[in-house]
Formats: C-alpha cells, sequence, structure tokens
C-alpha cells in the first residue's frame, strides 16, 4: 500500500486513503512522481454496520460526507455494488465528470495486501472478503482508481500526520467499534506484515480457556472482549452468572453505550465489567508496548466516546502489565472523531472563497455553508496593552449572512445527521433574518432531539440590551446548556449577576451563582449552565476561572493566573472545549477544568483559532501548573 503516493483525507473515527500528489505526504508514504491534479477524490471507511463516504477535494478538504447502510447478507455480496452506486449517484448529484475525479480510497477492516487485495474473510463482514476489493470496485466504478487499506492502519497514519499523534514517529491506533482494529507505525512506516495482517491486534489471543468462537474462527481474542459486541456479551454474561445483583441494565435490550453509561452512573455489576475490559485491554496494550515501544497510544471508534470511564481504568491497568520502561506510555483519544460542521452564508468571491478554504484547512465540514451574496461581514480587532483596553469594531451590515433570507435554510436538510447545535448571541444580532433563522433552527433541533447550545455572548456595539432581552429571552427556551459570562446574565436575560467590575469579577461568585440558578429556574429547558469568571488588573493580566452547574451542583476549576499574548476568541476556545468535554463524556469536574485551561491557553495564541491539542490541555490540568506565567 505505501509504496503508492497516498494521502489521508479524514472523517468520522477513522480516515481514508486517497491517491494525489506527492505534496505534503503523510508520514509512511513514500516518493512518487507528479501527477496532474484533479477536482475530486472520493473517501470509504467500511464498518461492521454502516460505511461512511466523504466526497473530497483533492487537497483533502471534506466537502461533504454521509453513510449507506452495510448489507452484509449472502457474505456481503452487495456491499461493492451498494458503494459503487452510492458514489455514482453523489457524482451525479453534484454533476462531477469522471475525468475531474481521482480516484476512491477504501478503508476494510481486516489484512490488505498491495493497496487491493483482501486475502481473508473479515470477521465483522458477514462472511465478505478474499476479494480484490480494488479491481472489482473499479470496474463497478467504470474504471475509476481504487486504492485499499486496513481501516486501522491508515487511522493510524493519520493521527500521526494531522491528529493526536502529529509529530510521533511511532504510534499504536486502536480501534474499538463492532471488532478491535488495529495500526502499528514504527519510525514512520506503517506495520503491514507479509500477509497485510500487521496490527490486527483484535485477534491477539488474551484468554486460552475462552470456550466461545470469535468472528475470525479462533478462541479468546481481544476482540471478544473488548469491541462494543464483546462488552455486551461479556455484560450479558456476568448478569447470567451474578442474577442477584441488582443492575439497571437486567432485563433490557443494551448496548456498550450502556454499560458504561450504566458504570459511570454507579452501577456495580456495569462498573466491574468495564473493569474487566479495560483490565485485558491494558494487558493487550502491555504487550504491544514490549514489541514495538510507541510514543504513543490511540484508542478510536465508537467505544471511545465513553471518554474517562473507559480511559481513567484503561491507563491504570496498562501500568500493572507495561514493561517499566513503557509504564508512562500516553494513551490518548483519537484526534479526528470530532465532526464539526460550520453553518452561515459566504460571498461567491474571492474573499468568500478565503475564509471557506481557510474553514476547511481545519478539517471543517464546509458543506453546509451557503454561497451568494456580495461581501463577507468582518470586524477590525486593536489589540490592547497594560491600562488601554481592546478593541472591537464590527462591520457586518449588508453581509451575505445579514442579507440571507430564511427561506434558504432548509433546516431538514442542513441539520441531518446532527447531535449538538451551537450559536451565540452574536449570530441573531446581526439582523432580522439571521435571528428568525436562529429561531427557526432552534425550533427544529428541539423538535428533532438535538442538543442546542448557547453562548449569549452580548455585544453592545451590534444591539442594545432591550433588544438582546426581547430575543434571547424567547431563544433560551430552547437551550439545553447555556453559557454566560459577565455582563450576558444582565444585558440578555435580565438577571444581576455581575456589577461591571472586571478586575473583581472572581470575588462576585456567590452572585455568579446565584445567577445561574436564576436561568435554570426560568428556562427549566436548560439543563446546566457555565461561566468563566475573571479578575482582570490590565489588559493582559488577570486570573481566570470557570463554574458550571449541572444536577444542582457546582462544579469550580482551579484559579489560572495568566499574561494574555492577545486577549481574543478566549471565549470560543472555552466553549469548543465544553462541546468536546460532552461528546466524550467528561464528569462535570473535568469538563470544566478542560473548558477554563483551553480558554486560558488560547489567551497565549495570536488569531482565532486555538490551535492546542488535548494532551497539552490534559497536561497543565494534570500538573496543576494554574499559574501559566513562565
Amino acid at each position: 500500500m505505501h509504496e503508492k503516493l497516498l494521502r489521508l483525507c479524514f472523517f468520522a473515527e477513522r480516515c481514508v486513503i486517497l491517491e494525489v500528489n506527492k505534496i505534503r505526504q503523510p508520514p509512511g508514504c513514500s516518493k512518487g512522481v507528479n501527477e496532474i491534479m484533479k477536482e475530486y477524490a472520493f473517501g470509504i471507511d467500511l464498518g461492521g454496520t454502516t460505511a461512511k463516504i466523504g466526497l473530497f477535494t483533492t487537497a483533502g478538504a471534506l466537502l461533504e460526507k454521509w453513510e449507506v447502510p452495510t448489507d452484509t447478507s449472502n457474505a456481503g455480496e452487495h456491499i461493492l455494488e451498494n458503494l459503487a452506486a452510492a458514489i455514482m449517484g453523489k457524482m451525479q448529484e453534484k454533476a462531477i465528470p469522471a475525468e475531474q475525479v481521482e480516484g476512491v480510497g477504501i478503508g476494510v477492516p481486516g489484512p490488505v495486501l498491495d493497496s487491493s487485495v483482501v486475502p481473508i474473510v473479515c470477521a465483522n463482514l458477514g462472511g465478505w472478503g478474499q476479494r480484490n476489493v480494488s479491481a472489482q470496485l473499479s470496474g463497478l466504478l467504470d474504471g475509476l482508481k481504487v486504492l485499499v487499506g486496513n481501516d486501522a492502519n491508515v487511522a493510524a497514519l493519520g493521527e500521526i500526520w494531522m491528529g493526536a499523534a502529529k509529530g510521533c514517529r511511532s504510534a499504536v491506533m486502536v480501534t474499538l467499534g463492532t471488532g478491535v482494529g488495529g495500526g502499528v507505525i514504527v519510525n514512520g512506516k506503517v506495520i503491514d506484515g507479509s500477509h497485510g495482517a500487521g496490527g490486527e491486534i483484535g485477534h491477539i489471543t488474551v484468554n486460552r480457556h475462552e470456550t466461545a468462537t470469535c468472528g475470525c474462527g479462533k478462541h479468546g481474542c481481544l476482540e471478544q472482549y473488548s469491541s462494543a459486541t464483546g462488552v455486551v456479551r461479556c455484560m450479558k454474561k456476568l448478569l447470567d452468572e451474578n442474577p442477584d445483583i441488582p443492575c439497571t441494565l437486567r432485563g433490557i435490550d443494551f448496548a456498550a453505550k450502556d454499560v458504561f453509561d450504566a458504570a459511570r452512573n454507579g452501577d456495580a455489576l456495569a462498573a466491574r465489567e468495564v473493569d474487566e475490559m479495560t483490565d485485558t485491554l491494558g494487558m493487550a496494550l502491555a504487550s504491544i508496548a514490549a514489541t514495538t515501544d510507541p510514543e504513543m497510544f490511540m484508542i478510536g471508534g465508537g467505544v471511545a466516546r465513553a471518554g474517562e470511564v473507559l480511559f481513567d481504568p484503561l491507563r491504570e491497568h496498562y501500568k500493572t502489565y507495561a514493561f517499566k520502561s513503557c509504564r508512562e506510555t500516553p494513551i490518548v483519544a483519537a484526534t479526528l472523531g470530532n465532526d464539526a460542521a460550520f453553518l452561515t452564508k459566504l460571498p461567491q468571491n474571492p474573499v468568500g472563497d478565503a475564509a471557506f478554504n481557510e474553514l476547511r484547512r481545519y478539517g471543517v465540514d464546509t458543506s453546509r455553508i451557503l454561497r451568494g451574496g456580495t461581501r463577507l461581514g468582518i470586524y477590525f480587532f486593536e489589540k490592547g496593552s497594560d491600562i488601554r483596553p481592546t478593541s472591537v469594531l464590527y462591520d457586518r451590515a449588508g453581509s451575505a449572512l445579514a442579507e440571507a433570507e430564511t427561506s434558504e435554510f432548509d433546516w431538514e436538510t442542513l441539520l441531518s445527521g446532527i447531535d449538538i447545535f451551537f450559536f451565540s448571541g452574536v449570530t441573531p444580532a446581526i439582523s432580522p433574518s439571521a435571528e428568525q433563522a436562529v429561531f427557526d433552527a432552534l425550533k427544529y433541533c428541539h423538535t428533532h432531539g438535538i442538543t442546542v447550545i448557547c453562548d449569549l455572548n452580548y455585544r453592545a456595539k451590534m444591539w442594545s440590551r432591550e433588544k438582546a432581552q426581547s430575543v434571547m429571552k424567547e431563544l433560551m427556551q430552547y437551550v439545553d446548556l447555556c453559557i454566560a459570562n459577565d455582563e450576558d446574565f444582565e444585558a440578555t436575560l435580565g438577571i444581576h449577576a455581575f456589577d461591571g467590575d472586571m478586575a473583581h469579577g472572581i470575588d462576585q461568585i456567590e452572585t455568579y451563582r446565584q445567577g445561574m440558578q436564576k436561568i435554570q429556574e426560568l428556562y427549566p429547558n436548560c439543563k446546566a449552565v457555565a461561566s468563566v469568571l475573571r479578575n482582570l488588573k490590565t489588559a493582559e493580566d488577570g486570573e481566570w476561572m470557570g463554574i458550571y452547574l449541572k444536577d444542582g451542583h457546582f462544579y469550580e476549576s482551579p484559579i489560572h493566573t495568566v499574561h494574555s499574548l492577545e486577549a481574543v476568541g478566549a471565549g470560543d476556545a472555552f466553549a469548543g472545549a465544553l462541546i468536546h468535554s460532552l461528546v466524550h463524556q467528561f464528569s462535570p469536574q473535568k469538563l470544566i477544568d478542560f473548558s477554563i485551561t483551553a480558554s486560558v491557553m488560547k489567551l497565549m495564541i495570536q488569531h482565532d483559532f486555538n490551535l492546542v491539542s488535548e494532551e497539552e490541555i490534559l497536561h497543565i490540568m494534570k500538573t496543576g501548573e494554574t499559574n501559566v506565567i513562565r
């Protein structure tokens, strides 16, 4: 696979391989000759339940993604036909000629030889396999180029290239889904092995006494214990063996997620299963570490979304089994698993293109962005220093979004497949049509079970307090989680919580608590409230902390003493980290600690984007270095 010229494109939990030119090759890919750059490429992540398909530019930007069910009936004979139909259908829909398609990359849950051949039956695809996937799928696609790779191997490459292991030379990727996959990279090279089975860690034998048969035909494979199906199997066995122990999962159908949720909520039997599962996985990782000595383990797949209830015991069990030199090897969540889409309207001109491409650069889904209008709304930022405050001038009148008609927003399409919808108070302040669009979006979310998160984010230069309150009080009826900072309470909701003295925000923490409780009292749909509190001495120096109200309990972060390089984007970083924490099911305390740490780290970075990794944030939290002045 890696003798050819490859590039990795990412979506969902995994990545897929695409053939392109030699610019910015990922590690493990050999050099090759330049080819004519075409405009489009497709990537497929073939899983046991669904196949995730992405339409990309050949520069690696994700344009659109969708899913099709994986039909495993009749030994999966229709799998490739369905994938081909999905791709051809998208090409027809988008009027993409074959001449503009570089090719198709597909990641499969099994060994792969020569970027083409799956030599054995894939355990989780109903008997599918033993075929030249490249040749067969290419034939169904009228000759389009097709490259094939093991899903975990290419995921590992992706994480080293752009994800959690960026900068590492050696790392191991573990995918915990329907099965357990693995990708091993040593000195920048993927370990394929002579039979394409390198990295098949799911089929390491971890219990030689097991009588149940794994999908591969063996007994006692890691996959039987640490996959989603393995967790359910083992949990059912525990329930049968312990009929007298109460358990919230007894007598119901449940999935792996339910087991981890039950453990998180204090169910003793579910916690026992999680402990046994992580013990087995930790032992397997320790064995792998003794063989490959990676710089990092990355855990991806659906099971990894369990968050700290999985990772905390896994790290402890790993240390118990690991060779001394390898005990501190980090075990982290794969970072390419958070999907984020940006929704706005941009002008169809070079300025709009620049904004569009800047989002693509960071892997943001831009397929839901509307195009049209004449100009891009902008703001001018003047950095403050010492006793002179920062100044911001907004220039958004007449922007494409401000003048967009509400009829342009087809919410059923735009919000398809969305779990969380985030907006700030800036958006409805832009124009009456933007205000109505937000109303319509929130009503759709409320009806369809989509979580709504709102950063009240009052901007006095954009609208008055009276107008903000008339709008935000109505919008809050649909909000599930609210972020309210400083003057946001009073300016947008008429709730007094802050006297305006930025030098003593933290000192007013009791009034913040009362304000947060008042929000939940007035808006019962709001399940949680978060705030950033500050004691600002100058435009550059101050103290920052976070507070979070959830289920009637307050969770407070440590106080960070900071010297700001640039005080812009810290609130956005806080919101982004909070959403990340929710997606990965952090505990409330970890959520607020993580969110405020991400926020203050943004103060050390110029410009709009918070370019820090989860690992950097967790390091600050772990070391307790709340004073980040060096």
